[in-house]
C-alpha cells in the first residue's frame, strides 16, 4: 500500500518538476529577457481578481496556524512524555527515573507552564494573522477604517479558545493523526517563513514599481508606490525598465537604477505563490484518514491548480515575474515533499505515541 501511494505521488511530482524546470530555464535565458516580455504582455492592474488574490491569497497559509497550535496545545505532554518523544529521535536522551524528585517536579511544572501559555498564545496569534488579514483587506476595499490591534487580539483569543474546545471533541484515535498533521503544518510554515525572509537577498525590483517610478507615483518617502497607485496597462509603454535584473543577479545599489529608489525590491521568489503551496497539506490530511484517502488525488490536483492560479495572478498584478513564480513553486513543492517524508517517517515509527 505504501509503495502504491508513493508511486501515485512520484509520477505527478516528476511531471511537475519537468514542467517547472523547463519554464525556469525559459525565463532565465538571455538575461531574463522573456521574464520581462511576459510581464509586459500580461500586466493588467485594472483586473479585480488579481487584486483579490493579492489581498486574500495567503489565507491558506495563515489559516493553518490557529488550528495547528490548537491541536498542539491539547496534546501537550509532561516532562517525561516529552523526553520519551525526543528519546525516539535521539536515543541518548533518557526520561527521569524518579518522577517524585524535586528536580523533576520543578522542571515538569516549568514545562507545563511554558506549554500552556506558549501554545495558547501561539494559537491566538495564528488566528489573529488570519482574522486581521481578512478583516483589514475587506475594510480597505470598503474604504473603512481598520480596527485597533486590541480588538483583533480579543477576537483572536476568543476564537482560539473556541477552536481548542471544538477540537477536543475529536475522538482519540483520530486525534493522534491530527497531532502529526499539526506538527507537519507548523514545520512547513516555518520553512516557508524562512523563504519569505530571504527574498531581499538579490533586491530584485518588482515590475509595477518600475511602472510607478517612471510614471511619477511615489510614496511619502520619495520611493516608487506601485500597490496603491492608479496604474494602467498603457503606462508600460512609457516605463524605463533599466532596473530590471534576472533572478540570479543582484540589483545595482548605485547609479540611475539604484534599487533604493524603489519601495519593493523583494521580487524573487513570490511569497504568495510559496505560501499557496500550503494547500498541499490537504493531501496529507486526506491520506491520514481511511474515509478520505480516495480524495487525496483530487486534493493534489486542486492544490496544483490553486498554486498555478495564484502564481499567474501575481504576474498579472505586476508584482512578480515568471521566474519568481516558478522558483517559488519549485521551492514550495520541494519543501512540502520534505515535510511529507518527515511525516511518513514519524508516523511509521510512532514517534509521538
Amino acid at each position: 500500500m505504501k509503495k502504491s501511494i508513493n508511486r501515485k505521488i512520484l509520477i505527478p511530482s516528476i511531471i511537475i518538476y519537468l514542467v517547472l524546470f523547463a519554464l525556469m530555464i525559459f525565463a532565465s535565458v538571455n538575461g531574463g529577457k522573456y521574464d520581462l516580455i511576459i510581464d509586459k504582455n500580461v500586466f493588467n492592474p485594472d483586473l479585480t481578481f488579481p487584486k483579490l488574490v493579492e489581498n486574500f491569497g495567503q489565507f491558506v497559509y495563515w489559516g493553518m496556524w490557529g488550528p495547528a497550535f490548537a491541536v498542539i496545545f491539547i496534546c501537550k505532554r509532561d516532562l517525561n512524555g516529552c523526553l520519551n518523544v525526543i528519546g525516539k529521535l535521539f536515543p541518548f536522551v533518557k526520561p527521569f527515573k524518579n518522577i517524585q524528585s524535586k528536580a523533576y517536579k520543578f522542571f515538569d511544572f516549568a514545562l507545563k507552564l511554558v506549554e500552556t501559555l506558549g501554545f495558547f498564545v501561539l494559537c491566538g496569534i495564528g488566528w489573529k494573522k488570519l482574522i486581521e488579514n481578512v478583516i483589514k483587506n475587506i475594510l480597505y476595499m470598503l474604504d473603512k477604517d481598520n480596527l485597533s490591534q486590541i480588538v483583533y487580539f480579543v477576537i483572536s483569543f476568543i476564537v482560539a479558545a473556541l477552536s481548542i474546545l471544538l477540537i477536543k471533541k475529536v475522538d482519540k484515535e483520530k486525534f493522534k493523526k491530527l497531532e502529526y498533521l499539526a506538527l507537519s503544518g507548523v514545520l512547513l510554515g516555518i520553512f516557508y517563513k524562512i523563504v519569505e525572509e530571504c527574498k531581499t537577498i538579490t533586491h530584485r525590483v518588482r515590475f509595477r514599481e518600475m511602472v510607478a517610478y517612471s510614471n511619477g507615483f511615489f510614496n511619502d518617502e520619495g520611493l516608487s508606490e506601485g500597490k496603491y497607485s492608479p496604474l494602467s496597462q498603457n503606462m508600460v509603454k512609457s516605463t524605463d525598465f533599466g532596473a530590471f535584473t534576472p533572478w540570479y543577479h543582484k540589483a545595482s545599489a548605485t547609479g540611475t537604477y539604484d534599487y533604493h529608489l524603489f519601495s519593493r525590491t523583494d521580487s524573487f521568489p513570490s511569497g504568495h505563490t510559496t505560501y499557496s503551496c500550503t494547500l498541499f497539506l490537504s493531501v496529507l490530511f486526506c491520506s491520514a484518514f481511511d474515509r478520505l484517502k480516495k480524495f487525496a488525488p483530487f486534493a493534489f490536483c486542486v492544490s496544483v491548480v490553486f498554486v498555478g492560479v495564484v502564481g499567474y495572478t501575481r504576474m498579472v498584478a505586476g508584482v512578480h515575474y515568471l521566474s519568481d513564480v516558478v522558483g517559488a513553486m519549485i521551492i514550495g513543492f520541494t519543501l512540502f515533499l520534505i515535510v511529507r517524508q518527515i511525516y511518513n517517517n514519524f508516523t511509521q515509527k510512532n514517534i509521538l505515541d
